[in-house]
């Protein structure tokens, strides 16, 4: 019954999580699955007297599902690892002889005793982390369920006779069962339910092994390839087991210390869906019926093609030399220049104003709040001003219409002490020149 309500407590946490994760849905949040390798320190504490817990090495390899919402992570999945414990030591026991040699006492010694435990069990891990630029603390449970498990006893048994009137033992004395014998015995073992506390620390890898594609890709609407859809990452952990995962005669309690290398691929959000161009199409011309000559008109001058100094359109806005806008709806990655898909509406809106408008160049400006350094933010800021200036130019607009510029947190428009305000500061603004 201990071990079915276990199991039990297993899928009640696992559905739980994934009813939280569901419930979870915004623009902003990504799904990412993956695959991922561990390796590391292991230790299987077995508390048996006589031997000295060493441990080994241990790792394995896992399926790994994620999704980022914002600077939040949630991370499960399930992960084949194989354990490998050792323990040193040795004991004795003395039986004491009776009838005719009530002095002595017969010894066996376990010596140069190695403990060999190999075990296999499937994990499945439920954690939650917050990140801070390229790295992500998680802490939460990994769940053990066991597979297969075995222990090797090996070492040397010497046996021993040992008189209290005499100060040495007799030993090696085959002819009275006085010996010293290697021994080897192998006991299949099954391991219980294993639970345990871990945290993690994860290192971001993009900015060195992710894929950025060297030609400039032009349209608007371009897909990423598959390339560029992978991450990759690399972190360290520990985790503590903080249940009996051995049996009532040898409790195990078990560690693992180590690093994983995962490599994710992400779901891209779908494409934003082209809207009806306010321009009617035009109509098919019909030939004219043969008629008498008119007599040909004048013709009229062509106004004069408009200044930078007139009034230009950005969708419904008004907009005028030297009037700053606001890109709105324009999202990056967490502490870095990435702009994320769901971005590509904004993206869209000022590609069509500056491909309505050929003859206006801009300036485009990235700003931040102030939870950084100053370098940081005037570094993060530029960055993010240079990254939309790219997704323009991979769509055909002519590099010399733009030009980028990072103010940092130098120029908020919201008070930085509170959530709401710091996310107005958190802004990419263009000007008119």
């Amino acid at each position: 019954m201990k071990t079915l309500s276990r199991y039990i407590t297993l899928v009640l946490l696992v559905l739980c999580s994934a009813g939280a994760a569901a419930q979870m849905r915004d623009s902003l949040l990504t799904h990412y699955i993956g695959i991922e390798g561990h390796i590391g320190y292991d230790n299987l504490f077995t508390r048996r007297d006589g031997l000295r817990d060493i441990g080994g090495v241990g790792g394995g390899v896992g399926f790994a599902y994620k999704f980022q919402y914002r600077p939040w992570r949630f991370q499960t999945g399930v992960a084949v690892t194989s354990l490998n414990s050792l323990s040193k030591g040795g004991w004795y026991s003395a039986v004491p002889m009776s009838g005719s040699y009530p002095s002595m006492e017969l010894r066996e010694r376990y010596d140069d005793v190695r403990y060999n435990r190999h075990a296999l069990s499937l994990s499945i891990p439920v954690k939650v982390g917050y990140r801070y630029r390229d790295w992500t603390f998680m802490a939460g449970l990994r769940a053990g369920l066991p597979v297969w498990q075995t222990a090797v006893f090996e070492g040397n048994k010497r046996t021993t006779l040992m008189d209290e009137q005499l100060y040495d033992e007799f030993i090696d004395m085959p002819n009275h069962g006085l010996t010293t014998t290697p021994f080897r015995e192998i006991h299949p073992r099954t391991m219980q339910y294993d639970l345990a506390v871990e945290a993690e620390v994860v290192w971001d890898l993009d900015k060195y092994l992710a894929y950025h594609p060297k030609k400039k890709a032009r349209g608007r609407n371009r897909k990423k390839t598959f390339r560029e859809l992978l991450h990759y990452e690399a972190s360290l952990f520990a985790s503590v087991g903080v249940l009996n995962s051995g049996t009532v005669e040898e409790p195990l309690n078990s560690l693992f210390v180590g690093g994983r290398f995962a490599v994710f691929y992400e779901f891209e959000h779908p494409k934003a869906k082209k809207k009806n161009s306010s321009k009617p199409k035009p109509q098919p011309k019909t030939k004219p019926k043969p008629q008498q000559q008119p007599k040909p008109k004048p013709k009229q001058v062509a106004p004069p093609a408009p200044v930078l100094q007139d009034t230009v359109f950005y969708g419904e806005q008004a907009v005028t030399k030297g009037e700053k806008v606001v890109l709105n709806n324009l999202y990056f990655a967490i502490d870095k220049t990435d702009v994320l898909p769901s971005s590509q509406p904004a993206l869209d809106a000022l590609y069509r104003f500056l491909e309505e408008n050929p003859e206006v160049r801009i300036r485009i400006t990235g700003h931040t709040d102030n939870t950084a350094s100053e370098a940081y933010n005037l570094r993060l800021s530029k960055g993010r001003a240079d990254a939309v200036a790219k997704k323009m130019f991979e769509r055909g607009i002519d590099p010399s219409r733009i030009e980028t510029d990072g103010k940092g947190m130098s120029e908020p428009v919201a008070d930085n002490s509170t959530e709401e305000g710091r996310q107005q500061n958190r802004r990419v603004e263009f000007v008119v020149l």
